[in-house]
Formats: C-alpha cells, sequence, structure tokens
C-alpha cells in the first residue's frame, strides 16, 4: 500500500496531487524500478474516490515517462535516467549560463533597453509619460463589427498563411489612404508590418551592416537606439533646432561620413513635438538626393495637426524612390494590434517581403482584413476627426499651463503644433535627471525621462511630457506640479551641490 494524502479543498485537481506524491516516491526512493502500483481499482477504494481521477494520474506518470504498463497488467515504475528532482509548479535554476550565451549584440540591446523603456505608470500619478493612445477614445464597438465582419464574410484565405507583404485589400486601401497625404503609391509599393517599431528593424536588417552609419536628430526616438546597438551601427546625432534637425550640421558631417541612412521624424517628432517647415523638408530631400543616401521618414501621429497649416510628408515630394515611409496605426488606434506599414519602391517592397517572411512567415489577416474594413466604411476617418478635437483641447489646456507655470528664465519647452508630446529643457542647475524624475514623481506626476532619447548624455535636464494619455481635468493641476518641483532646484551660481 503507498500512503497519499488528499486535499480536497486544494484548487489543485486531485490527479495531480496523486500524481505528484508518488512522482516524489520515486525520485526519493520510496518506489524503485519494477516496483508496481496498486491497480486503479484499490486506490480509488482507498482514497475513497471516482476510479477515473485515478486512471488519469497514472497516465500523467506514464506522459512523464515515469511508469510503464501493458494492457492487463499493473502498471510499474520504470527505470529513468538521473534528472533532478522538481515537482510540477515548482521552479529552479539552470545549470547553462543562459546570460553568457546571449550574443554581445543582444546583450548591448538588452542594456540598453532596460534603460530607454517606459516602466508602467502607477495608478495614482497622473500619467503625463505614456505615449499610447487614449482607451477611453478606442472605437471597440466599431472595431468588433470589422472584425465580425472579417471573420463572418471573409473566405478560409483569412485563416491560412497569407502573403508576407500583407493583405492585399488592406495594402490597396491604404494606398487610398495615403492619397489623402499626397503620397502616391500603390499596393505593390506597402508592406504590413507589426507596428511602427518592426518596421523600423525590418529596414535596418534590410540596410545595415556592422559598422554603418546613421544619422538621426537628436535627441531622436528611444527605441531607436537599442536595436543599433544589436545592430552595432555607430549612431551620428545631429542638434534638433526650433525648425528641425540642423541641416547646416547635417551637411557639414556629411563632409567626412558616408552615412547608411538618415532617420528623421517631420511631424511632431517624439520626444520634442517639433514640426518641420516646407523649406526644411526640401533641402533634407535635396541633400538625400545629391548625395544618394535613403531618408527614413517616421509619419508618426500624422493625423493629429493642431494648429498651422499641414504640410506635407516628404515622401509627397518623393521623385526619385529615396524615401521610407512608416506609418502606424498603433498611436492613434489600438497599440496593442501592432499593425503599421512601409510604402517604399516596389523593388525594396519586394524585397523587404521575402526578409519579412524568412522570420514572420506572414501577419495575422484576420487583424489586417479588419483594419481594412475600418478604413474602407470611413470609420477610421470619423475617428480620426473624433479625436482630433480631443487632443487638441488636451494640448491647449497643455500650452496655457506651462506658460502660467514654466516660465523660469532657465527653461525651455517646446510648442507643439500637433502630436502628443512637448520636450522640457532645464540649464544651469546643480541637480541630476534621477532626482528631478523622482522628485516630479513624488509631487504625483510621472513625465518621461530626457536621457531615453539621447545617444550620448546632455549637460542639460530634460524630460518629456506627453498628454496622451492623461485625463484633460488633471493636466493643468500635473504642469502647475511640475513647475513647483522646477521651482525649488537649485541653480548652478547657488554653489550647491548636486543632491545624494
Amino acid at each position: 500500500m503507498i500512503l497519499i494524502k488528499i486535499d480536497k479543498d486544494s484548487s489543485q485537481p486531485l490527479y495531480l496531487q496523486i500524481s505528484e506524491q508518488i512522482q516524489l516516491m520515486i525520485e526519493d526512493g520510496r518506489l524503485k524500478q519494477g516496483d508496481t502500483l496498486p491497480s486503479s481499482r484499490s486506490l480509488s477504494t482507498q482514497l475513497e474516490m471516482n476510479r477515473t481521477t485515478i486512471t488519469k494520474a497514472y497516465e500523467n506518470l506514464w506522459a512523464m515517462g515515469y511508469t510503464e504498463s501493458q494492457s492487463g497488467s499493473y502498471t510499474r515504475i520504470r527505470g529513468r535516467e538521473l534528472l533532478c528532482s522538481m515537482t510540477s509548479g515548482e521552479s529552479g535554476g539552470s545549470s547553462l549560463d543562459w546570460t553568457g550565451r546571449i550574443t554581445p549584440s543582444c546583450s548591448r540591446m538588452i542594456e540598453k533597453m532596460n534603460e530607454v523603456r517606459i516602466p508602467p505608470v502607477d495608478g495614482d500619478l497622473i500619467n503625463l509619460s505614456s505615449l499610447s493612445p487614449d482607451s477611453a477614445y478606442w472605437p471597440l464597438e466599431d472595431f468588433k463589427k470589422c472584425i465580425t465582419q472579417a471573420a463572418f464574410n471573409g473566405d478560409d484565405y483569412l485563416f491560412s498563411y497569407g502573403d508576407p507583404a500583407g493583405y492585399l485589400p488592406l495594402r490597396k486601401n491604404l494606398a487610398e489612404y495615403l492619397r489623402t497625404h499626397q503620397i502616391r503609391t500603390s499596393a505593390d509599393e506597402i508592406i504590413i508590418t507589426s507596428g511602427s517599431q518592426s518596421a523600423i528593424d525590418l529596414v535596418f536588417r534590410s540596410l545595415l551592416k556592422e559598422g554603418d552609419v546613421i544619422i538621426t536628430e537628436n535627441p531622436t526616438y528611444g527605441y531607436l537606439i537599442p536595436l543599433l546597438q544589436y545592430y552595432n551601427c555607430r549612431i551620428e546625432s545631429i542638434e534638433i533646432t526650433e525648425e528641425g534637425m540642423n541641416l547646416d550640421a547635417l551637411e557639414h558631417v556629411l563632409k567626412t561620413v558616408k552615412p547608411a541612412l538618415i532617420y528623421t521624424m517631420p511631424n511632431f517628432q517624439n520626444p520634442t513635438g517639433i514640426t518641420t517647415s516646407q523649406d526644411h523638408r526640401e533641402r533634407l530631400l535635396s541633400i538625400c538626393e545629391r548625395q544618394k543616401i535613403p531618408l527614413i521618414e517616421d509619419g508618426f501621429v500624422e493625423e493629429l495637426k493642431y494648429t498651422g497649416k499641414t504640410i506635407l510628408p516628404i515622401k509627397s515630394m518623393d521623385k526619385k524612390g529615396m524615401v521610407i515611409y512608416l506609418g502606424t496605426f498603433s498611436k492613434v488606434l489600438f497599440p496593442g494590434l501592432r499593425t503599421g506599414w512601409i510604402a517604399a519602391p516596389k523593388e525594396y517592397i519586394e524585397k523587404l517581403s521575402t526578409i519579412k517572411n524568412s522570420s514572420e512567415l506572414c501577419g495575422n489577416n484576420l487583424t489586417q482584413a479588419a483594419f481594412s474594413n475600418f478604413l474602407s466604411s470611413g470609420l477610421f476617418e470619423k475617428y480620426v476627426r473624433k479625436i482630433h478635437g480631443r487632443y487638441k483641447n488636451k494640448m491647449s489646456i497643455a500650452m496655457g499651463a506651462a506658460r502660467k507655470y514654466l516660465h523660469f528664465e532657465h527653461l525651455n519647452y517646446t510648442k507643439p503644433s500637433g502630436g502628443y508630446t512637448f520636450w522640457v529643457s532645464i540649464r544651469n542647475v546643480n541637480y541630476d535627471e534621477q532626482h528631478l524624475i523622482r522628485a516630479i514623481e513624488d509631487a504625483g506626476v510621472s513625465v518621461s525621462p530626457g536621457s531615453k532619447y539621447f545617444v550620448q548624455s546632455s549637460e542639460d535636464l530634460h524630460f518629456r511630457i506627453s498628454i496622451a494619455m492623461a485625463d484633460a481635468a488633471d493636466i493643468e493641476k500635473a504642469i502647475e506640479i511640475i513647475g513647483g518641483v522646477v521651482a525649488g532646484l537649485p541653480r548652478c551660481e547657488e554653489g550647491n551641490n548636486v543632491p545624494g
């Protein structure tokens, strides 16, 4: 007889309780190779439970290799290779040094990702750090209808392997949509990706090799930096001014450096919120044409222009196939559905499609079909009109509060014409970023540290404010709190030391 204790009040299934206790008896030697287990009938009688439960426990032991049995005979303990004892539900260490096995390029990326990743915001803080669109605005019911329509009115194709370039009707609808931004393209010149981050990675995989130089604005999109760490490329950062990337500085750099790519975000740049002028865009494209340098244009929240005239994307002027245009639904719709795109010359898209196919096979056809329906039905245009006014109101509140509470001689902030973010810079203070961000959080507000967006550290203090997730009613209060924290920072001329 084997002694098994059953806890009928436990959430663990009875058959697992039996299986694990017998497993432990085998591993500690109480049951040895060749020993027989009681019949399922006798053990069920002993434990006063259904015989089916015992049978299921024995099947579980057999599946794990602890027992062997033949039809009409008893279940016997099987000889096994000596393995580390570990009952189900426990976790143990590994005998392999997994950290040491990670490649150097991935180790560099992991280190930088840990620096730039924005942690979850404490629910008690006013969230001015997140760039996720406000979930209160999501058109859930409309999109559910589009998913239902795709699932029940589509064909079997949606549930099979699809075109690695993406669902063709969505690419056609995107080509039509991009014409509203005067980007003349076709379905053959578009590839669907899992958001813009995936699009950037795909472009880097295809065009960068170790040691290449890529030119970005300074500061730049934070998640760009870890990817370039992975590809072991050198970032040449060009200072961003109120007009955008300093093109005089760019031309000076290009006298001695031949970059593989230039990356820019001309509309509502993340993190600064700056939008470049028509003249700036024309000059940048002209530089790329003369120097034959591919230009990555990140069309970040292109739709959210609040004030001033709409300036067309650089891609709309691209007659020589120099521009790789990135777009995404993730920053205006649902970030979790991860749907973005690349618009570029057909011959390049064909190559990208094969490269993408090597790792992803294809995208999510059902999700892409739902987005296609959302576009073609006019629901996306309706949604953008709806959220435009709401985000415009949020940004107006933020700018009004900044004028009231961030008017210090040593502080500057950008004044975006659209998007979610603006950038605060503080000069001549004896304070470090870590203490500043902690002080703002201790006062009840979350902002994004500026160091996440620089390749090299900056002498000044910076942080990014985002109006994306915050309730409109909380924005002025939050910026007033930030102003109070900044007012208390020790100035350099006061001779104070950095607090430690």
